[in-house]
């Protein structure tokens, strides 16, 4: 989720740290509701009061401690740095926010899924199309998709299998080509082993490794390629941000 532009501009003319964390509370209340009153915030920070935090937003407080603004960016999901007046002299400033678990739980709950007679079951199917994603992994789990394709005919689970080991075989090797002296033979057990018993494991353990609706799946993904967009924005404005600090 993220602070909408006119929001932002909002935040960059308000100097006052104060009132920057009433706007981002207000904007937070009203796209999540009650829980991001006043009194619930403060509820939810120690050696906070309503009262405490309404003098605050009102610019009655000269000076907010580190250790309340701290604990008011991780509640509020932002980073610490949305008080102060140098986030807002960066181009095009992006606001994330990272919704509770509650908050998501409840973005996840799904209408009672309705199969009509004339469905396609693909649990009644012997042959399926394989599709195959590729993707680069940064050191925090971050990935970007670099192939992402759909074999063109439908295979039985033999073939699908034989790809499965084959794609097992080349990622051992991979890793033992680049590094071959510490190369130590982690997953290098039989590829074919391995693919077998996960082959065995998507059809017998069918709510371990369940089926997706396709339309939904879709949905998800664009929605999740929307969020990388904006993540990635981020990303350029930070490697920006150090740019500068470096060339100063």
């Amino acid at each position: 989720m993220y602070i909408e532009s006119n929001t932002i501009e909002q935040l960059k003319f308000k100097t006052s740290v104060g009132m920057r964390i009433r706007i981002i509370r207000e904007y937070l209340k009203n796209k999540l509701g009650n829980q991001f009153s006043g009194n619930s915030v403060a509820n939810r920070i120690e050696g906070l009061t309503q009262s405490s935090l309404n003098m605050i937003e009102l610019g009655k407080v000269k000076s907010v401690s580190a250790e309340v603004l701290y604990y008011l960016a991780k509640d509020f999901g932002v980073s610490y740095d949305v008080f102060f007046n140098d986030f807002y002299l960066q181009p095009n400033p992006v606001i994330k926010i990272s919704t509770s678990n509650k908050e998501k739980e409840k973005k996840n709950q799904q209408s009672e899924i309705l199969i009509s007679e004339d469905c396609i079951n693909p649990l009644e199917e012997n042959e399926f199309k394989i599709n195959i994603k590729v993707s680069k992994v940064a050191s925090n789990g971050d990935y970007q998709v670099v192939l992402y394709r759909n074999t063109k005919e439908k295979h039985d689970n033999k073939r699908i299998l034989s790809l499965v080991a084959q794609i097992i075989h080349s990622m051992n090797s991979q890793d033992m080509l680049v590094d071959q002296e510490n190369y130590d033979g982690a997953g290098s057990s039989d590829p074919l082993l391995i693919a077998k018993e996960l082959i065995s494991n998507s059809m017998n353990n069918i709510l371990v490794f369940p089926w997706n609706d396709g339309s939904s799946f879709v949905q998800t993904e664009n929605e999740v390629h929307e969020q990388a967009i904006n993540y990635t924005k981020e990303l350029l404005h930070f490697n920006k941000r150090k740019e500068d600090a470096h060339n100063e």
